[in-house]
């Protein structure tokens, strides 16, 4: 499977494990100006912006959906080519809980799947350490 081809696989089942977000994560990239037409242009963009979802779900100390969330980017990044881990690395793990305090992102710590807690340390460090 190319390089893109796993990228899209990787939005489409976010798409279908977590519509809502989704739709979220359309809207705001339709407010950035992007056009959903031109979605492969802008996985980067939209793979960041689900971040913010999941960002969303840790200031709102909604376990589930944390878990959820990172589970499924954890098994696309493990199972991935180069292109998507590097995407998941560059666009997910590096913006999740960007906004968030430092006591949400003590909290949520737990919640993460290990892979992106990995990737995540990598770039910010352990929360609390």
């Amino acid at each position: 499977m190319s390089d893109d081809a796993e990228i899209q696989k990787l939005i489409a089942e976010i798409r279908d494990r977590f519509p809502a977000a989704a739709h979220e994560t359309d809207e705001c990239l339709v407010a950035r100006g992007c056009e959903l037409e031109d979605l492969p242009i802008y996985s980067s963009l939209w793979v960041e912006a689900f971040a913010d979802r999941t960002t969303d779900a840790v200031k709102k100390c909604d376990a589930d959906v944390v878990v959820q969330h990172t589970n499924l980017i954890a098994k696309h990044f493990l199972a991935g080519g180069d292109e998507v881990r590097k995407l998941i690395d560059v666009s997910y793990a590096e913006n999740l809980m960007w906004d968030a305090s430092e006591g949400e992102k003590l909290w949520a710590w737990p919640f993460i799947a290990g892979e992106i807690q990995r990737l995540y340390a990598a770039i910010w460090g352990v929360p609390g350490e």
